[in-house]
C-alpha cells in the first residue's frame, strides 16, 4: 500500500490478487487509487490453478509479484505457464506457520524447488527471511536479492494534527498504554504479552494494554486476560486503519515478544515516531539499524516479571524526538523512495522524475 500510494501510475500500475472472497480493509482505497482487487479464493483448491491462469491471461500482466511464501511455488508455476515474463517470489517470514508434520515438510521441499525453478527473481525482506525460503546460500545466487519493506513517511511525519487520544478510549492523560499491533496468531505470542502486562499492572495500576489486530487466537487471549484478572485493563481494538496515529499519540511503548518474525513493519514505523520498542531478540537487528537507541531486545527465556521490569525502565526514558527519529528512517533503506527505485528496476519500468 505504501508503494501504491507513492508510485507514478503513468509508469507502474498495480493490481492485487486476494486469496480470500472477503472484502479487505484496503479495498476501497485501492480502487480510489486506480487499481483493483481481484478475488481468487484458494478453495476449491483443485480449480485454483485454472482460475488464477484466467486472471493472468485476461489482464496480460508484465509482472507477478508473489508474497505467499511457500505457496508462491504454485502461484509462480501458473505465472510461468501463462508466459508472464517477470515472476517474483518475496519472502517476508522466517518459518512456516503450520506445524512441521512429515507432509508439511514434504510440501515445503516441493514448494521451495518450484519457487527456485519458476521465479525469475527471489526477494527477501531481510537476510533471515531470504535464507528461510531460498536457502542459506541465497547470497551466491544471482537471482536472489534483498529489498526492505518501506514505510509511507507521509503518514508518520511530525506536526500532524492528532486524530486519536487516550480520552477517545476512556483513558485519563495520566495512564500508561502498552501498545501492540499484530494479528492474533502463535508467532505474535499474545499469551506471554498478557503475562508481561499483568506484571506491569501490579507495579503501575494505571497501565493499560492496547491490542490492535484480530485473528483466530483472539478468543484465547480474551479468556486469558479474564483469568489473569486484567480484562478491564486490556483493550481489544480489532483491525485498525489508524495505526500511525496510535503510534504517535496513544502508545507509550511498543511491546513485541514475537516467537518469530521476518522484518516487522510496525517496529520501524513505531521507532520513526520516536516511540521506544521492547522486542524479542529473535527479531532481526536490521529493523533497528537507523535508530538503535529506540530498541531494547530481550530473550524469550526471561520471565514475564523480568520483561516487565525492563519495559518499566524503558517507559521511564520517555520518547525520542519525533523529528529526529523520523529523519533517521526517512533517509534510511526503509524509505519508500528507495523501495520504489529498486522495484522499478526489477519490474522493468522507469519512474518519471
Amino acid at each position: 500500500m505504501s508503494l501504491l500510494r507513492n508510485a507514478d501510475r503513468n509508469v507502474m500500475q498495480m493490481d492485487f490478487c486476494a486469496g480470500s472472497p472477503r472484502k479487505g480493509p484496503y479495498e476501497e482505497e485501492i480502487n480510489s487509487l486506480g487499481s483493483k482487487v481481484i478475488h481468487c479464493p484458494l478453495n476449491p483448491f483443485w480449480t485454483f490453478h485454472r482460475r488464477l491462469a484466467r486472471i493472468l491471461r485476461a489482464n496480460q500482466y508484465d509482472v507477478v509479484h508473489s508474497h505467499s511464501w511457500l505457496f508462491s511455488g504454485i502461484i509462480l508455476k501458473v505465472a510461468h505457464r501463462c508466459n508472464i515474463p517477470i515472476r517474483i517470489a518475496h519472502s517476508h517470514t522466517v518459518r512456516d506457520k503450520r506445524s512441521p508434520s512429515i507432509y508439511r515438510k514434504l510440501y515445503g521441499w516441493l514448494m521451495r524447488r518450484s519457487v527456485m525453478k519458476h521465479s525469475t527473481l527471489c526477494l527477501g525482506c531481510c537476510e533471515t527471511a531470504a535464507a528461510a525460503l531460498f536457502g542459506p546460500d541465497w547470497k551466491s545466487n544471482d537471482k536472489c536479492a534483498k529489498v526492505y519493506v518501506c514505510f509511507d513517511d507521509n503518514n508518520f511525519s511530525p506536526g500532524q494534527q492528532p486524530s486519536v487520544s487516550k480520552e477517545d478510549f476512556g483513558l485519563g492523560s495520566d495512564t500508561t498504554v502498552l501498545g501492540h499491533v499484530g494479528n492474533f496468531r502463535m508467532a505474535k505470542n499474545h499469551t506471554f504479552l498478557l503475562d508481561i502486562a499483568a506484571e506491569i499492572i501490579k507495579c503501575r495500576p494505571k497501565t493499560y494494554l492496547f491490542l490492535a489486530g484480530d485473528g483466530e487466537l483472539r478468543k484465547d487471549a480474551e479468556t486469558k486476560a479474564e483469568r489473569l484478572g486484567i480484562r478491564d485493563r486490556v483493550i481489544f481494538a480489532g483491525i485498525r486503519n489508524d495505526v500511525p496515529q496510535l503510534l504517535m499519540n496513544l502508545f507509550d511503548v511498543l511491546v513485541f515478544p514475537s516467537v518469530y518474525e521476518g522484518l516487522p513493519l510496525t517496529l520501524f514505523e513505531a521507532a520513526a515516531t520516536g516511540l521506544r520498542v521492547v522486542c524479542s531478540d529473535v527479531i532481526t537487528r536490521e529493523v533497528s539499524e537507523p535508530l538503535p537507541e529506540a530498541f531494547t531486545y530481550l530473550s524469550l527465556d526471561l520471565s514475564a516479571e523480568q520483561w516487565a521490569q525492563k519495559v518499566i525502565e524503558v517507559l521511564d526514558q520517555g520518547r525520542i524526538s519525533h523529528e529526529y527519529a523520523f529523519q533517521k528512517y526517512k533517509n534510511s533503506h526503509f524509505s519508500v523512495e528507495k523501495s520504489l527505485r529498486e522495484l522499478s528496476i526489477y519490474y522493468g519500468c522507469q519512474r518519471n522524475n
